[in-house]
């Protein structure tokens, strides 16, 4: 997957997905990163972002919830079913194919995707939930990105990214399973449009498929994490192997190592022209005992990109701190 070359109007899957996409709302405008004042350092500093799989991460339950239900879809549902036969009424042996080329990858490609975590502003709480505050805040030392998710879509529509950005949805797994039925459902009325790539060779045609089906299991979460309002940029390992926005790397904590994908700003911004102060328009310093010590740091750090008024740029939370015991 070559970033600088144009988007390919016959590339259908993409287009699926997209459509998948913004069939989900319309984007936010801003989309927000609950994170601790020094990754956020860490993140000017590097000018990048780190995306890690959810099985690493501490809502790995749900992953593993999403897989399961799609493997039981897949083997088990004679809707799901019956709609992969009419696929293959139009594109032969697309069953077959299909179920050779998933068998047995579920869980390894479950483990080949990776995410990084945002959140749509509560219109109620627009300076950020104490709940995820206290999640992912770092007791007194949390701020919050404010990415310009407007100015993000608008990119899609200029180059090829190995990252996509969808809405998490909170579903039980009646829900879930309509989800999927309706990916099956836009792949067969696709079909038709990809005979001849299909002839060509059908690995382009099954990855399309499958990587639809990955990204219901990636945005998969219980109902009762509806608050978080979670968007998620997702990824696959296979996508770092020929892009250079993407780095495969081992990162370590402790004792503890994991893999993750390190997507590289300063190269996306000047692949389709954003600048920092057009991509991150805000900053939000958590509820804290030294909110004005992090807001140093916080314009500190926006002046190191080149950021203008960074005072500006950052905002507090209005909420209380009150320290954990």
């Amino acid at each position: 997957m070559d970033p600088t070359k144009p988007i390919d109007p016959d590339d259908l899957f993409r287009t699926a997905a997209a459509s998948l996409q913004h069939a989900s709302g319309d984007w936010p405008k801003h989309l927000l990163h609950y994170t601790k004042l020094n990754i956020f350092q860490k993140i000017v500093e590097s000018k990048s972002i780190i995306l890690f799989n959810p099985l690493t991460m501490n809502d790995r339950t749900e992953m593993l919830r999403g897989a399961s239900f799609l493997a039981a879809m897949l083997t088990k549902d004679a809707r799901a079913a019956k709609i992969i036969n009419a696929i293959d009424a139009v594109l032969p042996g697309f069953t077959k194919e299909f179920f050779v080329f998933t068998d047995g990858r579920l869980h390894q490609d479950t483990f080949g995707s990776y995410v990084f975590c945002l959140s749509v502003p509560d219109p109620k709480h627009p300076t950020g939930l104490l709940s995820m505050w206290r999640a992912y805040g770092a007791d007194g030392a949390g701020v919050c990105l404010a990415f310009n998710s407007e100015a993000i879509a608008a990119s899609y529509n200029k180059v090829r990214l190995p990252v996509v950005l969808y809405p998490v949805r909170y579903e039980e797994r009646e829900e879930f399973e309509v989800k999927v039925l309706d990916i099956l459902a836009l792949a067969a009325s696709l079909a038709p449009l990809a005979s001849a790539r299909w002839k060509a060779g059908p690995a382009n045609v099954l990855w399309g498929v499958y990587q639809l089906l990955l990204i219901a299991v990636a945005t998969h979460k219980h109902p009762g994490f509806a608050e978080e309002r979670e968007w998620r940029a997702i990824s696959f390992a296979t996508f770092a192997d020929d892009n250079a926005l993407l780095t495969k790397e081992v990162f370590t904590s402790g004792s503890s190592a994991r893999i993750g994908l390190r997507f590289d700003l300063e190269k996306y911004a000047n692949l389709v022209g954003v600048t920092v102060d057009n991509l991150l328009p805000e900053v939000i310093i958590g509820p804290s005992d030294h909110q004005l010590a992090a807001a140093d740091v916080a314009v500190h750090l926006l002046e190191s990109l080149g950021v203008a008024n960074a005072k500006t740029r950052v905002k507090f939370c209005r909420t209380p701190y009150r320290p954990n015991k």
